[in-house]
């Protein structure tokens, strides 16, 4: 039997999900791994220091290099895609890639791949919502049905359909909204991204508005789960490879719901405390806007707007 360790490339190296994962990594010891790893990102500053810190592989590969990507791919038998989950052309050069390999190997490679819950969440102007919809990771024919239109679905779809094809294995990860401060040696190093999204941009959209942005009643529920949660799930299922694989591979990552007004209201509360605004109440949105329905994929890149906040408590 080859004693011969599986290659496992890691896209997203430096971010805020990827630096926990391989911070705990370290604290384990590489070399006790089942593979070895090779850190992928953007910034080869960062990645360099990745390198001398962990005394890991690293490779300076951004996913606008689809070339580079469809390349490189071809030498590992396992690839974790941290990076963006709505990178479609980059995707595509990765499963092209990973359909190079399984010809060349027959043996088909195995991809783990963060996707987002958006494509989920039902828009209610901030009003409570119904627990008549409720659904699970292992509805796999009714979360099939979902439009391709909706966030993040035409990057899952794809990775599915390569699953189905048989030239590989894969397993999407669905988080929910994720917080916490993520904390591990590559943090504290100063070269993995310690933040979430959702409530650090809420709070760029309040200091850009001069308050705090709600919609509605704020009654509508988010669901949410730790930084943490989000990296255990990806080891677990990294160490025990699930059975289920392709359509029947998504695994939904969440550990609790609040509603939406409760995050608002404590946010103004404290920009109020701090002296920052006058008002200590958030400030619900138009009818106007609430009327324009949720924000769409293609708006995304406006990350200060007034309909901002829909992106992330709709």
């Amino acid at each position: 039997m080859s004693d011969v360790k599986p290659q496992l490339l890691l896209f997203g190296a430096t971010g805020y999900i990827a630096g926990v994962l391989l911070s705990r990594w370290h604290v384990v010891g590489f070399e006790k791994l089942s593979f070895k790893v090779t850190a992928a990102g953007r910034s080869k500053e960062r990645l360099e220091q990745t390198a001398r810190l962990l005394g890991i592989s690293t490779l300076t590969l951004p996913f606008d290099n689809i070339a580079g990507l469809e390349e490189e791919v071809q030498k590992y038998d396992i690839v974790v895609q941290l990076a963006d989950c709505d990178a479609f052309e980059a995707t595509h050069a990765i499963l092209r890639g990973m359909r190079a390999r399984y010809e060349s190997t027959s043996t088909p490679p195995l991809l783990y791949h963060a996707s987002g819950a958006a494509f989920l969440d039902k828009y209610t102007g901030g009003r409570a919502g119904s627990d008549d919809e409720i659904l699970s990771d292992l509805d796999a024919g009714l979360i099939s049905q979902i439009p391709l239109s909706l966030p993040h679905r035409n990057v899952d779809d794809a990775i599915i359909t390569a699953d189905r094809e048989g030239y590989l294995r894969s397993y999407i990860v669905v988080p929910f909204a994720v917080f916490g401060t993520a904390r591990g040696i590559m943090h504290e190093a100063g070269i993995a991204n310690p933040s979430s999204m959702p409530i650090p941009r809420l709070i760029d959209i309040s200091m850009h508005q001069k308050s705090v942005p709600q919609l509605g009643e704020g009654r509508n529920q988010k669901s949410w789960v730790h930084v943490e949660d989000v990296a255990s799930l990806f080891d677990m299922i990294l160490l025990r490879e699930p059975a289920d694989h392709g359509p029947d591979g998504l695994f939904f990552c969440m550990n609790g719901e609040v509603e939406a007004g409760r995050i608002t209201a404590a946010l103004a509360e404290a920009f109020y405390t701090a002296g920052v605004f006058e008002n200590t109440q958030a400030v619900p949105l138009p009818e106007s806007d609430l009327k324009a329905g949720p924000v769409t994929p293609s708006e995304k890149g406006a990350d200060i707007s007034k309909n901002g906040i829909m992106i992330l408590f709709n």
